[in-house]
């Protein structure tokens, strides 16, 4: 009886840290829009590569509305990415979708997550993170 008590805990812990492993990107945004990204350009830098776009913005979840179009930065970290060619954002990241934000001035925009996430999530999620928006982010 305690293994199954033990294997239930373990169980609801690690459901528990897969749905806060799926909202993080919401829990660190500052701004959350449903918009269609229209990629600019690439550059390489010491650091990886640098995409840049335009997000333009249908609506907005989370945050102040930040205008019509929002300027969007993506470092591409070298270990992430390969040196060449140029990492291409198309198929799925040019279609409609959640974009999770932070400021990085006051013009341009970056994934609210680190490390090789775009900040990107398909509107199928929408009800999921408007549930998790209006619980959580106050």
């Amino acid at each position: 009886m305690k293994t199954l008590r033990a294997a239930v805990a373990l169980f609801l812990v690690l459901g528990s840290l897969n749905a806060m492993e799926k909202y993080w990107v919401a829990h660190e945004a500052t701004l959350i829009v449903v918009g269609t990204l229209h990629p600019a350009f690439t550059f390489p830098w010491f650091d990886g590569w640098h995409v840049t776009g335009t997000i333009v913005v249908d609506e907005v979840l989370y945050g102040n509305k930040p205008g019509r179009e929002i300027k969007f930065r993506y470092l591409c970290n070298w270990p992430q990415c390969r040196s060449w060619p140029p990492p291409q954002l198309t198929g799925q990241f040019i279609e409609k979708g959640l974009w999770f934000l932070r400021s990085v001035d006051r013009q341009t925009w970056d994934s609210s997550l680190c490390c090789g996430y775009l900040g990107f999530g398909f509107l199928s999620e929408r009800p999921d993170f408007e549930n998790y928006i209006r619980q959580n982010k106050h």
